[in-house]
Parts: structure tokens; C-alpha cells; sequence
């Protein structure tokens, strides 16, 4: 199994006025890290990939998918309310050629230790990544 590695920042992603993903933008601004940086993390953290539907989260994996340069690794944030729109994601980044997926547990409900177990257990069984990566807390 492959490690994750080096700096794999969170990429924002550009909207136009509309709301809606600006694919000019993000061709740019994928072109411009390319040579900045050693991979990115897709629909995490500034990316808002929470704040969007399926569809427009699969569409900009799509579109980072075309601009990536093929050196750098590519993580893709899949997190959602249910485990059916994260495996959907999932599998979904695996078939654009993700290094690695992230996510968090299903927001919005509380959940106990067992149903986060399953939860990962499901998303994991659901795809056949190769990389590997570290949580470091501090």
C-alpha cells in the first residue's frame, strides 16, 4: 500500500455569481497548483463540498480530474448525511483516479461508536483505494 505524502491542501472551489461551479476557474486554479504542490484535497474543508449535491460533487471531481497533472496525488472529501451519497462518492472518485478518499461520520444525527464503526466499515469495503495516509491530532 502507497502513502499519502507532502503538502495535499484543501482547494477551494470557485462559483460563479449564480451559485454554480465556475469550470474555467477551477482549470485555472488546478494549472496554477500543479506546480506548487504535491497533491489535492477535493470538496474538503474550504472546498464546501458539504454545501453542494451529488451531482455538483461529482462534477468537480470531474473537472479536477481533467486539469490534475498526473504527478500529484489526488484526495477527494466524501463525507454526507447518509452512507449511500458517501459510497456514491466514493465510488465515484475512484473511477476518476483518486489516491484517496476522506470524510467525517454522517453529520446532523447523533451517532454511537458501533454505527461509526459500520459506517467506515462500509465506505472502506465499498472501494479499492491503495493509499494509505496518517491522522496526526495534536
Amino acid at each position: 500500500m502507497k502513502r499519502l505524502q507532502g503538502q495535499i491542501p484543501p482547494m477551494v472551489t470557485p462559483f460563479d455569481r449564480d451559485g454554480n461551479i465556475c469550470e474555467a476557474s477551477v482549470a485555472t486554479l488546478v494549472q496554477f497548483l500543479n506546480t506548487k504542490v504535491q497533491g489535492l484535497f477535493v470538496c474538503g474543508s474550504y472546498g464546501c463540498g458539504p454545501l453542494m449535491n451529488v451531482e455538483e460533487r461529482k462534477s468537480l471531481v470531474e473537472m479536477v480530474s481533467k486539469h490534475i497533472s498526473p504527478d500529484l496525488q489526488f484526495v477527494v472529501h466524501v463525507g454526507t448525511t447518509n452512507v449511500r451519497d458517501s459510497i456514491e462518492l466514493a465510488k465515484h472518485a475512484q473511477d476518476n483516479g483518486v489516491h484517496g478518499v476522506a470524510s467525517v461520520v454522517p453529520f446532523y444525527f447523533h451517532h454511537d461508536q458501533e454505527s461509526i464503526k459500520r459506517f467506515f466499515e462500509r465506505l472502506v469495503g465499498a472501494v479499492d483505494i491503495q493509499y494509505t495516509s496518517t491522522i496526526i491530532r495534536s
